[in-house]
């Protein structure tokens, strides 16, 4: 994709999900199946922070060299860039996994009635990331330094 160009990194197609397979509540699995994205990027993020948070990585040897990174660099980039996945997706938008918690939560009349935007929600989503890249930086890249900054113990 473009995004691997520009940022680096592409992004991952919908994992296609047949609801009759879900056990339970339909709404209440969709929302567990959206969740488990995110919770996996925060569970590598952890992960990938403990050698950093317990010094078993110095992180005197940072070193961001194109040929050669260092370890410390590389775990840093991964749990960073896992916690900024995590938080993008929790947000709300269609077809992020945060709607499709979300619309899981709500009450069933509430979530009907957002139904609509779903066919919006590219377009929604773009707005927010080029109009409106102050809202990007509230709920994506100040979580995810918080975060990152009680996990690595920095």
């Amino acid at each position: 994709t473009i995004a691997l160009l520009v940022a680096g990194f592409g992004w991952a197609k919908p994992v296609m999900v047949n609801p009759l397979n879900l056990r339970g509540n339909p709404r209440t699995s969709m929302a567990i199946v959206a969740a488990a994205g995110p919770v996996s990027n925060l569970l590598m993020a952890i992960l990938f922070a403990l050698p950093l948070r317990f010094g078993l990585v110095d992180l005197a040897f940072f070193n961001n060299s194109s040929l050669f990174p260092s370890l410390p660099f590389l775990l840093v980039q991964f749990v960073y860039i896992n916690l900024i996945l995590m938080f993008f997706n929790l947000i709300p938008i269609p077809p992020l996994d945060g709607y499709k918690v979300l619309m899981g939560i709500l009450p069933p009349e509430m979530s009907y009635r957002l139904r609509p935007l779903e066919q919006y929600g590219f377009i929604l989503l773009l707005m927010v990331v080029f109009l409106v890249p102050s809202v990007l930086a509230v709920l994506v890249s100040q979580p995810s330094f918080t975060v990152f900054s009680f996990l690595v113990g920095a």
